[in-house]
């Protein structure tokens, strides 16, 4: 779970352009990194904000600007007083 959540956390901070193989790496780790957390929480039902945004939102911004580390996460940030963890 943890090197999943390594690779999104490293290719999503990056401050330049992702290549063509980071870009899969990413691809593969958001896909990845949710069902882990799953494996490793069987009990668990659903996914935090977070991890929902990782595993159905990263890559469209990827895919539309080639980085997401350029852009600013205040706005995702706000959410912490309306939702737990």
């Amino acid at each position: 779970m943890l090197k999943h959540l390594a690779i999104v956390t490293h290719y999503s901070r990056k401050n330049e352009l992702l290549t063509q193989g980071e870009i899969s790496e990413l691809r593969e780790a958001c896909k990845a990194y949710p069902a882990a957390i799953f494996a490793a929480y069987p009990e668990r039902k659903y996914l935090t904000v977070k991890v929902h945004l990782i595993e159905r939102h990263l890559m469209f911004f990827i895919d539309k600007y080639g980085t997401l580390g350029m852009f600013g996460e205040d706005g995702i940030e706000s959410l912490h007083p309306w939702v737990d963890s």
